[in-house]
Order: structure tokens, then sequence, then C-alpha cells
């Protein structure tokens, strides 16, 4: 009898601790995706707002940037905005989705400064 409580202690743990699962609809992109996606794109941003892009090109050139990190991930703005809007509904997850994407940004930034102080 002590088994079967404590077996069934453990389950009730268990079951209680775990993270509601978001059931995700296909087409929206999993939240790790669009925090790697995001990250990205303020990259872009940075580089752009700190003149590593050059300005002297065409808009177009600036948005061969964005298409490319598209392309990488095998996905559209549409998407990216359809993904962002079903987010939006669940304001814990999208808060976690720009959580990830900040520590994507510091890793970047650690690595970065690692790198130029060798």
């Amino acid at each position: 009898m002590k088994k079967l409580k404590f077996i069934s202690a453990c389950c009730l743990l268990f079951f209680s601790c775990g993270k509601d699962r978001l059931n995700v609809p296909q087409g929206v992109l999993k939240a790790d995706t669009l925090s790697q996606i995001q990250a990205e794109f303020y990259l872009i941003e940075a580089a752009n707002n700190l003149v590593l892009i050059n300005h002297d090109t065409t808009k177009a050139s600036y948005d061969q940037y964005y298409e490319a990190v598209l392309k990488k991930h095998n996905t559209t703005k549409a998407q990216i905005d359809s993904s962002l809007n079903f987010y939006a509904q669940y304001p814990d997850e999208l808060d976690s989705i720009f959580s990830k994407t900040l520590l994507l940004l510091e890793k970047q930034q650690l690595n970065y400064q690692a790198n130029t102080h060798e």
C-alpha cells in the first residue's frame, strides 16, 4: 500500500509540475525558431544602425539580408506575422519567446567579446 501511495504521489507531482503544452497549429512557427529569426532580424537592424550595412545601396539590397534569414529558416514574412499573431493570444508564451530572443542576442554578444579579446 505504501508503494501505491508513493507512486501516486510521484505521478501527481510529476503531472502537476509539467508545463501546459500549447497546441500550436500547423503553419505556426515553433517558439524557438521564432526566437532565432527575431534575433537575426535584430542583428540586421543593429548592423544597419551602426552603418555596417552600406547605406549607399538600395533598399532592395538591404532587404536581401532579411530574405537570407527567411530562406535559411524556410519561412516567409507572412508566416512570421501569423505566428506572432497566434502567440500574441498567449502573453506568457510570447514573453518567453522574447526572453529567448534576448538570451540568443546576449550569447552572440559574449561570443563576439570573447573573440575580440583574444
